[in-house]
């Protein structure tokens, strides 16, 4: 039995803002249990729980502008919410849902904070890893399951969108199945 469209809005958003609660109850747990720049040692140089704080992107990139960042997320994430929206598969949807979570939980981070709390830091020989968080482990799981999705044979007869959206139009072969049909009559 099909969900109607209000119930599944509902679930959604709420494992959204549950992913969202996760990612900034474990920042703030963060910032009052480990001092800025201190790190707490969980297997010994391997893994470490640090408090870092990061005012860029992924590996530091466009660090100091915080405001771009946090445009170009919002932007984003208004771009997910309508492909949730119209989205007809589940996994895809699951993809998006990580992402659109992962991608509000550090938005929240640089609007509120300037910057955002990474915690998780793994060292492997001489190379320090990135430090990350939460957020940055949904939107990973997210990309890696859209990437699965789109590499995988899927059912052709199965649309991933809508039938009229703008994601349908732009996104699959369904402009280019109605433009056939008009050239076949």
């Amino acid at each position: 039995m099909k969900k109607p469209a209000v119930v599944r809005a509902m679930i959604y958003t709420a494992i959204s803002i549950g992913l969202v609660l996760l990612d900034q109850f474990t920042k703030w747990l963060i910032t009052i249990t480990i001092p800025y720049g201190s790190f707490v040692s969980v297997i010994g140089d391997f893994f470490s729980i640090s408090h870092v704080l990061n005012t860029g992107a992924a590996w530091g990139v466009l660090s100091d502008y915080t405001w771009l960042l946090s445009c170009v997320t919002f932007v984003a994430c208004l771009i997910l919410c309508y492909l949730i929206a119209v989205s007809t598969h589940k996994w895809f949807t699951a993809s998006y849902i990580m992402i659109l979570s992962g991608a509000l939980g550090n938005l929240v981070d640089r609007i509120f904070r300037g910057e955002v709390v990474d915690f998780l830091s793994f060292r492997f020989g001489t190379y320090d890893f990135p430090s990350f968080n939460v957020a940055d482990i949904c939107i990973t799981c997210g990309c890696i399951l859209l990437m699965i999705l789109v590499i995988l044979p899927s059912k052709k007869d199965k649309p991933l969108f809508k039938q009229g959206s703008l994601a349908a139009r732009f996104l699959t072969s369904e402009k280019k199945s109605e433009d056939s049909d008009a050239s076949v009559q």
